[in-house]
């Protein structure tokens, strides 16, 4: 299966898996079209795999979605094919 058009999103959100890559495609888009965070996930722990180029693993990129709640657009990271959203679950 190619990665070139999806990316996934997994953790405390309503609708984990992968979805097909849109145009401008953003963080919080994608958490908008993967239903929101559940009661469980935590905002500020939102964080993005991005599959490192020429070699294996990840690079991660953090992203403070309160930030991008409160208008600061520039806060809300493009997505790029074959990125991992991961919603972490915040403690009580």
């Amino acid at each position: 299966m190619s990665l070139s058009r999806k990316f996934f999103i997994y953790g405390e959100v309503m609708k984990p898996g992968s979805y097909p890559m849109e145009e401008n495609m953003t963080v919080f888009r994608a958490l908008a079209v993967a239903g929101g965070f559940t009661k469980f996930g935590d905002s500020s722990k939102v964080k993005i795999l991005r599959p490192k180029t020429g070699s294996a693993g990840y690079d991660m990129i953090k992203v403070d979605i309160k930030a991008v709640m409160d208008g600061k657009t520039d806060a809300d990271v493009p997505l790029k094919a074959g990125d991992v959203v991961v919603v972490s679950e915040g403690i009580f």
